[in-house]
């Protein structure tokens, strides 16, 4: 041991460089628990190295950087889905209820810019500025969507109300 004091003060940095940065670690790692899984996997993966290495096994290094690299690439993934699956159940509107309004939207009429398939475009052309469906048409498809907002007494008649014929 030549550089003792040099080696003493790599540690009192390392240690103090550790202490700051565990509060904002711990924070990170508590909102996102998916990275414990990742990190636990990259020290199994250096500890194998290591082993295999002490035993003898050369491992070649661009193979743990592949899995690193990969192990990586799937956990942005993973957290961009759940950033989006977050994104997506917080709306207001419950899912139903969204896509009720995408349907009556589509029914009524409303242009929208957005890529149609031929064979739709084809009949927004041939009809031009009339409705596709009628008036009709659309509220009785509204009614069947927000059937879910009657209560099944307001729908259904009770057996006490129905008249029997016998024939």
């Amino acid at each position: 041991v030549d550089h003792l004091l040099v080696m003493m003060a790599a540690v009192v940095i390392a240690i103090s460089l550790m202490l700051m940065a565990s509060k904002p670690l711990t924070q990170f790692v508590n909102s996102h628990p998916t990275i414990v899984i990742l990190c636990l996997s990259f020290l199994l993966m250096i500890g194998f190295s290591l082993v295999a290495e002490g035993f003898g096994f050369v491992i070649p290094k661009g193979y743990l950087y592949a899995a690193i690299g990969f192990s990586v690439m799937i956990e942005a993934l993973n957290q961009l889905a759940i950033f989006n699956r977050r994104r997506f159940l917080s709306a207001n509107q419950t899912l139903r209820q969204r896509t009720t309004e995408a349907v009556m939207r589509l029914l009524s009429g409303q242009k929208e810019d957005a890529e149609l398939d031929a064979e739709t475009a084809s009949m927004l052309v041939d009809h031009g500025n009339q409705q596709i469906f009628n008036p009709q048409e659309r509220r009785m498809i509204e009614r069947v969507l927000n059937l879910n907002q009657r209560t099944v007494s307001s729908i259904m008649t009770s057996r006490h109300d129905i008249e029997h014929i016998d024939l």
